[in-house]
């Protein structure tokens, strides 16, 4: 397995676990949440799973592009796809990062 094979395998493992686990604790953080409006501060972290799961995602990518980075600033092009795959799953696991901390209800939605 290539590192282009892993990097896509572990975010797709991770990114179907946070979806998951997202879906699932949907309902109730909407039930939690109409009881409590204005209060999101004290809320549970109805999705911090999928934020962990898109955490982990978001470090290993950094990692990868900047290995993508050196090889192509060397003028080795053959990661070029790669890094252009791995910018597109940072700025995707990011944005869910973000949601499920915010316990969002488009978390689900993304993920």
């Amino acid at each position: 397995m290539n590192r282009r094979q892993f990097i896509g395998s572990a975010a797709a493992v991770s990114l179907t676990a946070a979806a998951s686990f997202a879906r699932a604790h949907d309902h109730a953080g909407h039930a939690h949440h109409a009881g409590h409006a204005g209060h999101a501060h004290s809320a549970p972290r109805a999705y911090e799973a999928a934020r962990k799961a898109a955490a982990h995602c978001v470090e290993a990518g950094q990692i990868c592009l900047a290995h993508c980075i050196a090889l192509l600033s060397s003028g080795d092009t053959s990661m070029k796809d790669c890094a252009t795959g791995v910018n597109q799953m940072l700025a995707l696991c990011g944005t869910l990062q973000n949601l499920a901390a915010q316990n969002s209800r488009l978390t689900p939605s993304l993920a």
